[in-house]
């Protein structure tokens, strides 16, 4: 069995008064950015943004794919709704 653990800046927010400087989407897209100045052959950097590209483009298929299939899904019913006022 797994063990799985969940961060929160919660308790810092409430007993501290911490606010956050930067959203966690560019918070990462800084990490990104700072790893490819430093070193643009480093492994890491590498890995991580070609996951980040595959993640990505993976999204945007799945998006790509679920538009098509609405598109032919609507395209099908208004078929077979003229259909159905030919018939009647």
């Amino acid at each position: 069995m797994g063990c799985h653990q969940y961060f929160s800046h919660a308790k810092a927010m409430q007993y501290l008064g911490y606010r956050p400087i930067v959203t966690l989407d560019e918070g990462i897209q800084r990490t990104i950015d700072y790893l490819a100045k430093k070193d643009k052959n480093c492994k890491r950097y590498k890995k991580l943004v070609n996951d980040n590209i595959a993640q990505n483009s993976t999204v945007e298929d799945q998006k790509i794919s679920d538009s098509h299939r609405n598109l032919v899904k609507e395209d099908t019913d208004n078929v077979q709704t003229k259909n159905e006022r030919m018939n009647n």
